[in-house]
């Protein structure tokens, strides 16, 4: 097993790969267990490629976690917070109207704007039944996509795959700008930056982007080539 930093990076393949959205095909399936099989039994491994192993796998399987995310938020807007009233002590119950009055709401309660509404106890329970609350509802979503909402499931994957097309071909397009600029190292590797940024937030390593990131991002790279041309001549 790796060491080091690239533990981390394994762990978080790990997560990956235990907890892969509804329908995702048998044989992409097998491919990620295969690689987190050969990732754990690989001491020479760095974090990077591990994270490059990720990235490859985990955009294919992007337009599926969106679509399930999708289905996940509705459930969790319908059901949260009366899962959350319903399982709360009294005390706690009691406490969180009591913030709903002053203006939370149980949002806020992810986000940590609650933290000093309550008691260190009470913030305890709260993170512990949020995350009761998270396994519930992706028990109830997966049944629900597999189930009555399957047709619809599997059209919102559909309409994530073509949205991830045009990302796909809106990265390449950078990728290319950035090969056209190898003789340039400082903008070449801003955009080599850029595009790993983007190829991590599909893969849930951090806040994800959309295809309006980056367009905004090749409007923004294909700007300062214009000024940098404009400079050379």
């Amino acid at each position: 097993m790796p060491y080091g930093h690239a533990t981390y990076s394994l762990y978080f393949f790990e997560q990956f790969a235990t907890n892969l959205p509804p329908l995702l095909p048998e044989e992409l399936k097998g491919e990620i267990q295969n690689a987190y099989e050969q990732l754990t039994q690989n001491v020479s491994l760095t974090s990077e490629e591990i994270d490059d192993t990720l990235i490859v796998l985990g955009k294919r399987v992007w337009p599926y976690r969106q679509a399930f995310l999708e289905f996940y938020r509705v459930e969790e807007g319908h059901l949260g917070e009366k899962v959350f009233l319903k399982k709360s002590p009294v005390v706690l119950r009691k406490r969180y109207n009591e913030f709903l009055a002053h203006g939370g709401s149980y949002e806020d309660l992810y986000k940590g704007v609650s933290v000093d509404f309550f008691t260190s106890k009470q913030r305890v329970e709260i993170m512990e039944l949020l995350v009761e609350i998270r396994d519930f509802l992706n028990k109830h979503t997966r049944q629900s996509v597999l189930g009555l909402k399957r047709k619809e499931y599997t059209k919102k994957i559909h309409e994530f795959e073509a949205i991830y097309n045009k990302m796909e071909d809106k990265i390449n397009v950078l990728r290319d700008m950035a090969e056209k600029e190898a003789e340039h190292p400082e903008f070449f590797a801003e955009i080599q930056a850029h595009i790993r940024s983007f190829e991590e937030g599909m893969c849930m390593m951090h806040s994800g982007v959309g295809e309006m990131e980056l367009e905004q991002s090749l409007e923004h790279f294909h700007g300062r080539k214009f000024e940098k041309n404009k400079l050379r001549h």
